[in-house]
């Protein structure tokens, strides 16, 4: 039963992920992060295993090693569940062991999760406005940090109220394109390509 799980949840979302990177369908990188966060936060600690991305710009193999990380991690979490159902199964009812994962998901569906996207992470914010954190300079310090044109007039790792959707930032040279959901707190974390 785990085994069969694990190859389903490699199979789902490695199809998943290989059509993100072939067509870019934005509610698609939704879905590859924001309803999966423990994977999520596994690639993210084990990324810096194979590259230093202390840099502007991260090794060229970066992307793909994360997005096989993602696949592994997800793989990784249907394994346990899968575990989880068999052993339940065995010991408990079935309408028990039931039970005991409906309200565990339930659990988890409340829980506050932190959504991830290339260029940061962002969470609801306390009410309901729509605020961009900047957590580091990019580098340098010859050019103001710029939002759609306007020098950020907030400290490093302070929020200031922005409105939702489509921005650009510019510094260091380089211009990022990144959209922020209405309602939350944007921590963008990410300057590279």
């Amino acid at each position: 039963m785990a085994l069969i799980a694990a190859a389903v949840g490699f199979a789902a979302k490695g199809a998943a992920v290989a059509a993100y990177r072939l067509f870019h369908p934005p509610f698609l990188l939704t879905a590859l992060t924001a309803c999966d966060p423990l994977g999520v936060r596994f690639a993210l600690l084990v990324l810096p295993l194979f590259f230093d991305l202390r840099g502007i710009a991260p090794h060229a193999a970066a992307p793909a090693v994360f997005d096989a990380l993602l696949v592994f991690g997800f793989a990784a979490q249907c394994f346990i569940l899968g575990l989880a159902i068999h052993f339940m199964t065995r010991s408990v009812s079935r309408r028990t062991a039931f039970l005991i994962l409906a309200a565990l998901c339930g659990t988890l569906y409340f829980i506050p999760w932190v959504h991830h996207d290339l260029r940061g992470t962002y969470s609801a914010s306390r009410d309901g406005k729509t605020y961009l954190t900047i957590d580091e300079e990019c580098g340098s310090f010859d050019e103001p940090i710029r939002l759609d044109g306007a020098v950020w007039r907030y400290p490093i790792g302070h929020a200031g109220g922005v409105e939702p959707g489509s921005h650009t930032i510019r510094a260091c040279g380089e211009e990022i394109g990144f959209q922020i959901p209405a309602g939350v707190v944007y921590r963008f974390n990410y300057w590279g390509p």
